[in-house]
């Protein structure tokens, strides 16, 4: 776009056409990682020229930017090269604003923008570790967020997170600067959550909604292994507008993490991605890497159903510790940054939907 013919009056650019071009720019400008332009994912944009001619560009993004100095500086760098009769500098500051989408069946929760759910299909393929670590790098990202432990069999988000338990409370449990709620606070320990599925899923529910959540942007959903009751409500009572698809190289756990994603795909529930966990080892005195569960078993995945892997996370002994001891180890390794911003950009792009099914549980 050749922005260069502004309206000139006396050698000072009139503000208000100023500012219209350079907020339609800016809505063209195409984000060099997703290849689409901001308009179209979503960003929104306030301009306005100081008393000393400095431009204020203040951006509402949607998704959490992977390199914020280099991306900052490219706008800046187009808009310059594309407006050269500017004012002034361009001072140019990024919210983090997360889009509420419509939810596949329930009615949205007033303050919750979107809530995911990370399935993986089989038991013990690390689902409930991927949830914790993503949720603590999205915080650290800037997002508001939470999780619901909705494995009542085996809630394990307690232990991870290291949360103080106050069963006597309906307020939201907190830890790590994430909010949590789960079944395990109801618990004693050890105490088995002995439940047919329908009183469970309507535990799960009332879980929910008696928590008192506060503003979020994100609420990563800890589903149980299998595709049974609890899978079920989740559409049909919880507010998830997306799921998160967890396996380990091994074909068996593959095969599993594909009837979930079937699954969601009959409930009309978009799936964003594939995670492969697990996928090696590497050996502490030399470093060499060394398959333990097969190889390729999340890209294999993802390519049948259409979707990306975002990442082949590693066998490694801190994630295990790290959860033992309630502090997850995205607190301070970067090796669940990508899925971060994965997960944003590609809720960011999502559509809003209406659900075209539905599958009940054959009696």
């Amino acid at each position: 776009m050749n922005l260069s013919g502004l309206l000139l009056k006396e050698g000072v650019v009139l503000e208000q056409d100023l500012i219209r071009q350079l907020h339609l720019e800016i809505m063209s400008y195409i984000d060099p990682g997703l290849k689409h332009t901001l308009k179209k994912l979503g960003v929104r944009v306030e301009c306005c020229i100081e008393a000393n001619q400095a431009i204020q560009v203040r951006l509402k993004c949607p998704y959490t930017v992977h390199d914020l100095d280099q991306w900052s500086a490219e706008l800046k760098g187009a808009l310059n090269a594309s407006i050269p009769n500017l004012t002034g500098p361009i001072h140019l500051e990024i919210e983090l604003q997360s889009v509420a989408r419509q939810t596949v069946q329930a009615p949205k929760h007033p303050r919750i923008a979107n809530m995911i759910a990370v399935l993986s299909g089989k038991g013990g393929v690390g689902k409930s570790t991927v949830t914790t670590n993503l949720a603590v790098v999205l915080q650290r990202q800037g997002w508001r967020v939470g999780i619901l432990d909705a494995d009542v069999h085996g809630p394990s988000q307690l232990l991870m997170l290291g949360a103080q338990v106050d069963s006597s409370s309906e307020a939201v449990m907190e830890a790590h600067g994430l909010q949590l709620a789960s079944m395990g606070a109801y618990l004693d320990p050890g105490q088995p959550a002995a439940w047919r599925g329908p009183m469970a899923s309507k535990a799960l529910q009332s879980l929910f909604q008696q928590t008192q959540w506060n503003e979020l942007d994100y609420v990563l959903v800890d589903c149980p292994p299998g595709t049974s009751d609890i899978i079920l409500s989740l559409a049909s009572g919880l507010p998830v507008v997306a799921g998160l698809l967890v396996t380990t190289p091994q074909l068996a756990a593959v095969i599993d993490a594909e009837r979930a994603g079937q699954l969601m795909k009959q409930l009309s529930m978009p799936i964003l991605g594939v995670v492969e966990n697990m996928s090696a080892t590497h050996c502490a005195k030399c470093g060499t890497r060394q398959v333990m569960l097969g190889a390729g078993g999340g890209e294999a995945l993802a390519d049948h159903l259409g979707l990306e892997c975002w990442a082949q996370l590693p066998l490694d002994p801190r994630v295990t510790s790290g959860g033992d001891q309630g502090m997850p180890v995205g607190l301070q390794d970067s090796m669940y940054d990508a899925l971060g911003h994965h997960l944003t950009q590609r809720i960011a792009l999502l559509k809003k939907y209406n659900p075209l099914s539905s599958v009940t549980a054959e009696s």
